[in-house]
């Protein structure tokens, strides 16, 4: 044995399995890093990882095998003693695994101390100006909505993989609800899949996931009450005005065994809608939604801060009605890879002056903050309880860094919510649909595809 320990050092097989297992950590930690980025399978680490230690044996053999000569690569069996250049190649390979050690030991830094891989456009962090001081941690609720600087342009992704289309290729609907035409977009036949969006977008928003899941039933994409292309009655806007109005809607189109996809305030107002009726909910997927943990809060917007300006009765107005702040600034800085010009002038389309957009204006008054409106703060409350409790199967979106749902707050409700399914986007903050329409849609067709053999076999 002490004649095999010493060759083994002779050839230098001890360093080069060093070497391969430090080289093959810092491309792995690159792999890892790019798979979060792009969004790739997390099948495709393990892949990669495995592939690395399949290759480690191969390595072994292969330096006991050869040796490196001046003229190349030889059978170590056939180099004599005094042709050797072991010790030239042990010194070269100490070398390499100095330089290896010191990068692998500045990713473990990055990783001790949270450095993610996946970095944020130059862009104000919303949460950052809702209450939180220099050095202390956003709260996880409206973490990352965010909107460029006066002047400053967007910092644009280009998205990856299938297109993203800004065109809108359906046919447009409308039914009577509580004396005004709700407009919304329909495709396939059975069970309804029943899309709502939030503030300030539109059915426009689900355009690129509808084809995805119309094969699978009666895919239904509604503009709220006052938004897209509905009607503007005159009402004060307020959550249970919407409530009302979707709660019509659904009687109007007699849905039954529905599927709700959800986001930002359709998902208060889907899940509103679940709990009452919850006989009449086949599954529930999500993203971007208002619950908890994040929602509501008990602190209030800091003076100064974006949602204090918004909900203030002077900056508000001026902001959001005379600028059409929520189109113009908030929604293309809360798309990763920003928004085309074609893109934007659709969602531009449903508010056209200061009148039309009432709606927006009072949706930011609605967020249950710690100044209320309590009647909101019973609601996220209430719906939050019934989350926590409810058989009804759940999906979930998130994005990193997300928005209103962070990896952490996926975290939280994948750890209580008892029938959820989670999965991660990629890299995204708040209207996701817009960075990763296709997982999405995809990712839904799949779920439901699953939930719909679980059932019949029941």
């Amino acid at each position: 044995m002490p004649g095999l320990y010493q060759e083994l050092r002779r050839r230098n097989i001890f360093k080069v399995g060093i070497a391969y297992a430090l080289i093959g950590w810092i491309i792995l930690w690159l792999f890892t890093a790019l798979e979060h980025a792009l969004g790739w399978p997390h099948w495709t680490d393990v892949f990669f990882m495995a592939t690395i230690f399949a290759g480690l044996p191969a390595v072994l053999l292969f330096a006991w095998a050869y040796e490196v000569t001046p003229e190349g690569m030889k059978k170590s069996g056939k180099v004599a003693p005094e042709d050797s250049i072991a010790p030239r190649t042990g010194h070269r390979l100490n070398q390499v695994i100095g330089i290896a050690a010191v990068i692998a030991g500045f990713f473990v830094l990055l990783d001790f101390y949270g450095v993610e891989p996946v970095k944020k456009p130059v862009i104000e962090d919303i949460a950052a100006a809702l209450d939180t001081e220099p050095g202390e941690e956003a709260e996880p609720s409206l973490a990352n909505i965010a909107a460029p600087e006066a002047g400053e342009a967007l910092a644009r992704r280009e998205p990856v993989g299938i297109e993203i289309s800004a065109e809108f290729p359906f046919v447009s609907r409308y039914v009577e609800v509580l004396g005004s035409r709700m407009h919304y977009v329909e495709e396939g036949e059975g069970d309804p899949i029943l899309f709502l969006h939030g503030n300030p977008t539109s059915s426009y928003l689900w355009r690129n996931v509808i084809p995805h899941v119309s094969g699978q039933g009666r895919a239904i994409a509604v503009d709220l009450i006052g938004m897209g292309k509905s009607d503007k009655p005159d009402l004060d806007y307020t959550f249970q005005d919407h409530q009302r109005y979707v709660d019509g809607f659904i009687e109007a189109l007699a849905l039954e065994n529905i599927t709700l996809v959800i986001h930002d305030w359709g998902s208060a107002l889907g899940l509103d809608y679940a709990s009452r009726h919850a006989d009449n909910i086949l599954g529930i997927a999500m993203m971007e939604a208002i619950i908890p943990p994040s929602l509501p809060r008990a602190d209030v917007p800091a003076e100064g801060s974006m949602f204090y300006k918004l909900r203030d009765p002077e900056t508000g107005p001026q902001l959001v009605l005379e600028e059409n702040y929520f189109v113009e600034v908030i929604l293309p800085g809360a798309v990763y890879r920003g928004l085309t010009e074609a893109e934007m002038e659709h969602y531009r389309a449903p508010y056209p002056d200061a009148a039309s957009r009432k709606p927006t204006l009072v949706w930011p008054l609605e967020i249950p903050f710690g100044d209320g409106p309590q009647r909101n703060v019973d609601m996220v409350n209430r719906i939050g309880g019934w989350l926590l409790q409810t058989d009804t199967p759940i999906l979930l979106f998130y994005a990193n860094p997300g928005a209103i749902i962070p990896p952490e707050a996926a975290e939280w409700l994948s750890g209580r919510v008892r029938n959820i399914e989670t999965r991660y986007l990629g890299p995204g903050y708040h209207f996701v649909q817009e960075d990763h329409p296709h997982k999405i849609g995809l990712g839904i067709a799949d779920w439901r595809r699953r939930l719909l053999i679980d059932i019949n076999a029941n």
